[in-house]
């Protein structure tokens, strides 16, 4: 996947010149990815990225100049996404500006690698610098679901005769979150709590009797 991504880098760097025709020219690509790396993580420097005469390809993070290869996975699955889905658009469209292109994109467990913090704020940014773009995202992350408005989140489930179907969850972005992991996938948190606190106050009784018993035998 790195090389890949890393590839992409590359080879659009090198349209960069000034002799490039225009329709050949893929700085746009370029720059978009950055804007939207950008905007996910305001480290990622939005103007910023070197290649060397080896191919090494190098963003600017917090004031440094970092090489693909060296960044987390986390890092990673984020740019791979953001080059994918502008990669995806380039392909069909020389349009300098892919806001303002329509599409649909797929997104399969986008929550992969992502911190807590990019999960909580990955789709507002995507529908934020794509919003002629329809997305279907799917995802096991409560905290993603989290972000979805009334009519945007919908749970599938196989029933008894074999058949998926869905059924819409209400306004994920308006619930408590216990709520939105209840619904969505069957986890009672209130239930996890109160077992741990039972948990403890068996164990707490058990050291109690134990004690008894040993005071009781040493009489």
């Amino acid at each position: 996947m790195a090389d890949d991504v890393r590839g992409w880098f590359v080879s659009r760097a090198q349209s960069v010149n000034p002799y490039q025709k225009d329709a050949d020219n893929r700085k746009v690509e370029i720059d978009t990815a950055l804007q939207i790396l950008n905007a996910i993580d305001g480290r990622i420097d939005p103007n910023e990225l070197q290649v060397d005469g080896s191919g090494r390809v190098e963003l600017r993070i917090d004031g440094e100049y970092r090489e693909l290869q060296q960044l987390s996975s986390g890092f990673a699955s984020l740019i791979k996404l953001t080059q994918a889905i502008v990669s995806g658009y380039a392909c069909f469209t020389n349009e300098s500006n892919l806001r303002h292109v329509a599409g649909v994109v797929l997104i399969d467990e986008i929550e992969s690698h992502l911190h807590a913090e990019w999960q909580s704020k990955i789709i507002p940014i995507l529908k934020a610098a794509l919003p002629n773009t329809t997305f279907y995202i799917a995802t096991h992350s409560p905290i993603v679901l989290s972000q979805l408005a009334d009519g945007e989140a919908y749970r599938l489930a196989r029933d008894d005769d074999g058949v998926v179907r869905s059924s819409k969850i209400s306004s994920p972005n308006k619930r408590i979150f216990a709520d939105v992991l209840e619904s969505a996938f069957d986890v009672d948190l209130n239930a996890l709590k109160r077992q741990g606190m039972e948990s403890d106050d068996q164990s707490v009784a058990k050291k109690k009797l134990l004690d008894l018993i040993k005071k009781e035998g040493a009489g």
